[in-house]
């Protein structure tokens, strides 16, 4: 793996990326020890090791899997939740007794990490807690009480107060502004756009995939059902005599709903549910590598975005980069973005009109998307924003 040869500030990190997606992790690991090189990364996951690619290993001084209980009778099976938090809590007070950090990073926080706060802040300097989204804004009121400890136990919050997510925490949880030191999340695929775009037409890409000649339209970016995609297949189907003949639905499906029987059963449900609309579509299933990621933005027509909540994907963003038609649900805002005008896609303001709204944005001309848009998405690759994030762990340890 290169690295570049420039001086860097060292510190020790101890990255809990838990419960959020494997591949997220991994692309913030190695992006950070690509920029920092003299950064000693520790990473504490629940996945086993398989779930990583090995050159995430190149980057760490050392993975810890969490630990389960094991060996308990299948008649108290309903009490393994709390066993587990048992072994979880034995663990981290293990750890701290042996370990120590400068800093320790919490990606996707959720509940669980509120009952090892206490060991966390014996095993390290300062604590900075990474929401992603979905762990703030899609939690019962419940488990949110015992997430707010987490966050108030933080030194700091890399959400703005101001944002989305980021104004519940200071709402709802009360957090002091103080705490909040707003931190963009990359995107490794915005990189590679910015690098190969002009190499590859969208004719080409839908060459490379295989669907030369076809009308794409691409439906969500993941198998989380809030996604809403029965809703979207449905209000396509309700329109398809207005729709090219050549259209084709696409569904990328890599992640999401807990993965495993949850995810299958899903993905089933909406495959059967186009086989009986006898609409041509096309599952990726499987992982796809950052160009392949590429491909697909490249050669979408028409991208539909009308999921429940969002903490600022960068999906969206790199289907506007990549010339995809956006029809976006207008309860989601991006207000860096959308201070200018035109607005880079078309709104969605109710479920009820979705169906015309793609209607007219597959007859309207093509939305000539502000350049000042355009150059903070480009801005929103990993090698530009990892370097912030840096920069801030840095004054971390300084502090």
């Amino acid at each position: 793996m290169y690295f570049d040869s420039m001086e860097h500030k060292s510190y020790s990190i101890l990255i809990i990326g838990m419960f959020g997606i494997p591949s997220h992790v991994e692309r913030f690991v190695r992006n950070l020890k690509q920029t920092n090189p003299s950064a000693s990364i520790t990473l504490f996951s629940d996945r086993d090791k398989d779930s990583f690619s090995q050159d995430v290993f190149d980057c760490i001084d050392e993975y810890i899997q969490r630990k389960t209980y094991s060996g308990w009778p299948h008649k108290l099976w309903k009490f393994r939740p709390w066993f587990d938090r048992y072994v979880f809590v034995k663990q981290f007070k293990s750890l701290a007794k042996q370990r120590h950090y400068d800093i320790v990073n919490i990606h996707f926080p959720t509940y669980r990490v509120c009952h090892v706060m206490k060991y966390l802040k014996e095993m390290s300097d300062t604590i900075v807690v990474s929401p992603w989204g979905s762990d703030v804004l899609r939690v019962d009121s419940k488990k949110k009480k015992k997430l707010c400890r987490v966050f108030k136990n933080a030194d700091y919050i890399t959400v703005g107060w101001k944002g989305l997510f980021g104004n519940v925490l200071y709402q709802e949880m009360k957090i002091e502004k103080e705490r909040f030191h707003p931190l963009a999340w990359g995107s490794e695929t915005i990189d590679y756009i910015n690098e190969h775009l002009s190499e590859i037409s969208q004719a080409k890409a839908k060459e490379m995939l295989g669907l030369s000649g076809k009308y794409l339209i691409t439906c969500g970016y993941n198998a989380f059902e809030e996604q809403r995609h029965e809703i979207i297949i449905n209000a396509i189907n309700s329109k398809r005599d207005e729709l090219p003949d050549n259209m084709t639905l696409l569904f990328p499906v890599t992640y999401g709903s807990s993965y495993g029987t949850r995810k299958q059963k899903y993905v089933e449900r909406l495959k059967q549910l186009c086989v009986e609309l006898q609409l041509p579509v096309v599952f990726y299933e499987n992982y796809l590598s950052v160009s392949e990621i590429f491909l697909l933005r490249r050669a979408t027509d028409m991208f539909i975005h009308i999921q429940t909540t969002d903490g600022g994907n960068s999906s969206l963003q790199e289907y506007v980069l990549c010339g995809a038609k956006v029809v976006h649900g207008s309860w989601i805002h991006y207000a860096h973005l959308e201070q200018y005008k035109p607005l880079f896609y078309y709104p969605v303001n109710t479920l009820e009109e979705l169906s015309d709204v793609i209607i007219n944005a597959y007859h309207a001309e093509p939305i000539q998307v502000p350049k000042e848009v355009l150059e903070s998405i480009k801005n929103r690759g990993w090698k530009a924003k990892m370097k912030l994030w840096d920069e801030f762990f840095v004054s971390c340890n300084k502090n």
